[in-house]
């Protein structure tokens, strides 16, 4: 029975798109989804700045849905594969398309109502976004500073005349990760439900 191939990643599918090319210089890149955004838009953009991020696994957050839909484009897949490779769920069809025909007939009252709700959820799902990607750079933070206090440690031994430095080090590495552990917490901490006051 043959294996499933691996899912390919974001990386994955820029580096596919740029071999495809001959190895095409980013710049070039970026030119080819503004030429065709142009000319059929759909809601691509790459900056060829993210673009090298992405490359060298450097890139902070969550890549914009006109960044994933760009690479996918690029790499000839589906924005089902592109958006699965950058791992986030693939957006539905534009909203407006999916509006009732009537709905042109609402009045300016009511369609301030609408814009405000649909603010109020993209405003939601940006914030739960931006908290998901700080959680996992402080979680990295606090592996790095387990990772170098384990090292620390490892190159202490009861007869090195340099244990108490040692010890000294690690301790303070310690304390770091503690504080970034204590911050993450207090981060992740549901707020407080206020309870409205009636005059």
């Amino acid at each position: 029975m043959n294996a499933t191939p691996p899912r390919p990643t974001l990386v994955d599918l820029l580096r596919r798109a740029i071999d495809d090319r001959t190895g095409a210089p980013l710049r070039d890149i970026q030119a080819l989804v503004e030429a065709e955004e142009a000319v059929r838009p759909r809601g691509m953009s790459l900056n060829r700045s993210t673009a090298s991020q992405i490359l060298r696994g450097a890139h902070r957050g969550t890549p914009s849905q006109a960044t994933v839909r760009a690479i996918g484009w690029l790499a000839g897949v589906t924005d089902e594969v592109a958006f699965a490779a950058a791992n986030q769920p693939a957006p539905g069809r534009p909203l407006v398309e999916e509006l009732p025909a009537a709905a042109d007939t609402l009045n300016d009252r009511e369609r301030a109502v609408v814009i405000d709700v649909v603010r109020a959820l993209v405003a939601q799902r940006q914030h739960s976004d931006e908290a998901k990607a700080a959680t996992a750079d402080a979680l990295a933070d606090i592996i790095g500073d387990l990772t170098r206090l384990m090292q620390t440690l490892q190159g202490c031994s009861p007869s090195d005349e340099n244990s108490a430095q040692i010890i000294t080090a690690a301790t303070d590495q310690l304390e770091r990760a503690i504080a970034r552990a204590r911050r993450l917490a207090e981060h992740c901490a549901p707020e407080p439900t206020s309870l409205g006051t009636h005059g």
